[in-house]
């Protein structure tokens, strides 16, 4: 479940992939890493909050710990604790009815499994946005996947 429910009324929460999260940090993106890297930095002022699934904290790690943006361990360590610390992103992990309503997710839809498992998170929590560039699961499990860059 949710760690953190540290939100104002009426606030709407939206959910951050993987995809995103990366762009922010890859310089090379271009328009895509000012767009992503300004919408990391709207949650770092307390602008907004967001849902930032572990499964997408953990994908986000390992890219940026041994892939095309290569940081080191700790630096990657200390962007992913950052986030978990800060009150304006909430964060949680899959637990058991996640994981199961991933896998019915799997089967009905052909949605890649780690996909699904973050969409299962996010439903079990009462999230129904994303932030993603992979839009091709809007309307999955009544979440809307919005990308930044459209």
């Amino acid at each position: 479940m949710v760690r953190s429910q540290s939100t104002g009324q009426g606030t709407d929460i939206i959910a951050l992939d993987t995809n995103v999260l990366l762009y922010a940090v890859d310089k090379s993106a271009g328009k895509k890493h000012e767009l992503c890297k300004e919408l990391l930095e709207d949650g770092f002022r307390g602008n907004v909050t967001y849902f930032v699934p572990v499964q997408a904290l953990s994908e986000f790690f390992y890219v940026i710990s041994r892939g095309k943006v290569k940081t080191s361990i700790d630096e990657a360590e200390e962007i992913v604790r950052y986030i978990i610390e800060l009150p304006n992103f909430i964060t949680a992990s899959a637990d058991e009815f996640s994981t199961l309503e991933a896998i019915q997710l799997h089967k009905k839809f052909g949605t890649h499994y780690w996909d699904a498992l973050i969409l299962a998170v996010m439903k079990t929590n009462r999230v129904s946005r994303i932030y993603t560039e992979n839009t091709k699961h809007t309307d999955i499990a009544g979440i809307e996947a919005i990308s930044p860059f459209a």
